[in-house]
């Protein structure tokens, strides 16, 4: 995996990158969310830059996947813990998972990728999770 610097706008678009991912494909209303939620301005990223970051994690969950591919939360916990862990910022802590849930809540369906992504994001950051960043609440705030 690439390294960003901890708390970098290319660390928080990883993760946010990794919501994207997380149910196995890139969903075009997903893709149009980011736009929609102005998340490259919320980052501090120029959009090409937030594709790059994209881009790289691609390639990197690529090289490192063993088997068949099925998400980003397939990811090894080790690295998977390691990539969030670059998020410590409490308020970029809680700016991230906001996006995070936006975004995977996007295509008004939450996948078991999703899901597991958001139960991660909650446990690796325990101190920035409201209610509203609960996968359960997710999941009932979405139309089938």
């Amino acid at each position: 995996m690439r390294c960003y610097t901890p708390n970098s706008p290319e660390a928080a678009a990883r993760v946010v990158a990794m919501a994207l991912l997380a149910d196995g494909h890139l969903s075009m209303t997903e893709v149009q969310a980011i736009d929609r939620l102005k998340v490259t301005r919320k980052l501090g990223l120029a959009p090409d830059r937030f594709t790059d970051v994209l881009e790289g994690l691609c390639h990197d969950l690529l090289v490192t996947q063993r088997g068949p591919w099925t998400g980003s939360t397939a990811l090894e916990p080790a690295i998977r813990r390691k990539l969030m862990g670059e998020i410590t910022l409490p308020s970029l802590q809680a700016d991230v998972l906001a996006l995070c849930r936006d975004i995977v809540d996007a295509d008004g369906h939450l996948a078991d990728g999703e899901t597991d992504l958001l139960t991660h994001l909650s446990q690796a950051w325990p101190q920035r999770t409201s209610a509203a960043a609960q996968p359960e609440a997710v999941l009932a705030t979405t139309t089938h």
